[in-house]
């Protein structure tokens, strides 16, 4: 569906586009919800911001799927006793 606007043809997800920027800050900013900008938090900003935590986290999880597909692999069959097939079932 095609609005328009000022004798511009706008599509219908693109309505605030016509509107003048101080009112389309005044909608956002009334109709946010109400929170706590984690942010604002020196430790917190530096720890999210920085990609040396993500590098960390996939590292520790690809060790785990590594010993999990070895533990399948070279693991006892038995399905009570192989950490693979545990691990799949939880």
């Amino acid at each position: 569906m095609i609005t328009q606007k000022q004798g511009r043809h706008l599509p219908v997800g693109h309505r605030d586009e016509a509107r003048p920027l101080a009112a389309r800050r005044e909608t956002r900013a009334a109709t946010s919800p109400p929170g706590y900008d984690l942010l604002r938090l020196p430790f917190l900003r530096r720890l999210l911001l920085s990609r040396w935590p993500q590098v960390v986290f996939r590292a520790l999880t690809l060790g785990g799927f590594l010993l999990a597909i070895a533990g399948g692999l070279l693991g006892t069959p038995v399905g009570n006793r192989n950490a693979a097939i545990v691990f799949v079932w939880i």
